[in-house]
C-alpha cells in the first residue's frame, strides 16, 4: 500500500507541477502581450515591471493551482481506469475509498498550500512596490470618479466619501474615523471636502467629534487644516474597497472588529464575507475534487486526457457559477456571510460523498 501511494502521489504531482508551470508561462505571454502598448507609454522599468508581473501571478495562482490540480488528478485517474489499473486495485481489495483517500490528502495540502500564500504572501507583496507597476499603467487611461469610495489606511483612518473625482483630486462628502493604536476608534471627522494639493491632503470646513463611551461628542472644527494620509490620490485611485481582498485574515478580522464597534454593518458584513470566501475559495481543490472524483473513476476512454479536461472545465465553471451567485446574495444580505462563503463548496462536497458512495 506504500509503495502503490508513492506511485500514485508521484505521478499526481508530476502532473500537477507541470501543468501549474504552463499555466502561469501562458498567463505572463498573454499579459505581456495584451500590455504592451500600456508599457511601452509608461515607461517602465524592469524593477517595477517584474513587481507588478509577480504581484499579478501570484493574485491569481489560487485559480491556476486550483484548475491545474483538477485537471491533473482526473487525467490520472482516468488513465488508470483505461488501463485497468484501478480494476486490479480493487481485487487486491484496495477499494473506492482508499484510492480516493490518496488524491483528497494531496487536494487538502494543495488547498492549504493556497491559504498560505493568500494569507501570506499576497498581503506581505502588497506592503512592497507590488502597486508600482499597476498604478502607471492606469496613470495612462482616462480619469474617472468613483462613488461610494471606501479606504481604510495602514494609518488608522477609515475614509468614505460620497463621491471621488480622481481626475481633479478632490473628495466630497467626506466622513473620516480615526483608530488608535490598539485598534479603537477615537475620533470621527466630517468634511464636505478633502482635496489634494501641494502634495498633501486638505480639508474644507472640518468637524472633529470625540468618542466618549459610545457617543461622539463636539470637539472642534476649522475652515481648512491638513490631514495626516500618506497616500496619494492615484494610490488611493487603484486601492478602493475592492483591496480588502489582498488582506490578510488577521488584518480582515481587525477590521471587522473596528467596523461592527461604529455599527457599520453592511461594511463588517462585507468584511466578513471576504474572510470567510478567502479560506473558502483557498480549499476550492479539496471541494472540486472531491465532486469530480466519482464521474472520474467511470472514464474509460481512449482518450482519458480530452475527457478529464471538459471535464475539469465543466466542474471549474459550474463552481465559479454558483460561488459568484452565493457571493451575490451575500452582499445584499439574503445570506450570512459565512453561508454564502462555503454553500458552493458544502454542496459540492456533499455531491461528491454521495457519488463517491453510490460507486462502493
Amino acid at each position: 500500500m506504500r509503495i502503490l501511494e508513492k506511485y500514485i502521489v508521484g505521478r499526481l504531482l508530476k502532473s500537477f507541477f507541470f501543468l501549474a508551470l504552463n499555466f502561469f508561462l501562458l498567463y505572463l505571454i498573454i499579459s505581456l502581450l495584451s500590455d504592451l502598448q500600456d508599457i511601452l507609454k509608461a515607461n517602465l522599468n524592469i524593477k517595477d515591471l517584474l513587481a507588478g508581473y509577480i504581484f499579478n501571478s501570484v493574485t491569481i495562482s489560487e485559480k491556476m493551482l486550483t484548475f491545474a490540480f483538477l485537471i491533473a488528478s482526473l487525467h490520472l485517474i482516468g488513465t488508470l481506469n483505461y488501463h485497468n489499473e484501478i480494476t486490479a486495485m480493487r481485487t487486491e481489495g484496495i477499494g473506492i475509498m482508499n484510492l480516493s483517500r490518496m488524491f483528497i490528502t494531496t487536494a487538502i495540502l494543495v488547498s492549504l498550500f493556497c491559504l498560505f500564500i493568500d494569507n501570506n504572501i499576497v498581503p506581505l507583496l502588497r506592503e512592497n512596490r507590488s502597486f508600482a507597476y499597476q498604478s502607471k499603467l492606469k496613470a495612462q487611461t482616462p480619469k474617472k470618479t468613483i462613488e461610494n469610495f471606501a479606504y481604510y489606511s495602514q494609518d488608522g483612518y477609515f475614509i468614505f466619501a460620497r463621491k471621488f473625482d480622481v481626475g481633479k483630486n478632490k473628495m466630497e462628502g467626506v466622513n473620516i474615523f480615526k483608530e488608535n493604536g490598539k485598534g479603537q476608534l477615537e475620533e470621527e471627522i466630517i468634511a464636505p471636502q478633502l482635496f489634494w494639493y501641494n502634495r498633501k491632503w486638505h480639508l474644507q470646513n472640518s468637524t472633529h467629534y470625540r468618542l466618549a463611551g459610545n457617543d461622539f461628542i463636539l470637539q472642534s472644527s476649522s475652515e481648512e487644516e491638513l490631514l495626516s494620509l500618506a497616500e496619494s490620490p492615484s494610490k488611493l485611485a487603484t486601492h478602493t474597497a475592492q483591496s480588502w481582498q489582498y488582506l490578510s485574515l488577521k488584518e480582515l478580522r481587525r477590521s471587522i472588529k473596528s467596523f461592527s464597534r461604529w455599527k457599520s454593518s453592511k461594511i463588517a458584513n462585507i468584511l466578513k464575507l471576504e474572510f470567510h470566501k478567502k479560506i473558502a475559495f483557498s480549499f476550492s481543490s479539496f471541494f472540486l475534487l472531491l465532486a469530480a472524483l466519482p464521474f472520474a473513476l467511470q472514464i474509460k476512454t481512449r482518450r482519458a486526457g480530452l475527457s478529464s479536461l471538459g471535464t475539469a472545465i465543466i466542474f471549474y465553471f459550474l463552481y465559479y457559477v454558483l460561488s459568484s451567485l452565493s457571493l451575490a446574495l451575500g452582499k445584499i444580505d439574503f445570506f450570512p456571510p459565512s453561508i454564502a462563503a462555503w454553500l458552493t463548496n458544502i454542496f459540492f462536497g456533499i455531491s461528491g460523498l454521495v457519488g463517491l458512495m453510490s460507486l462502493q
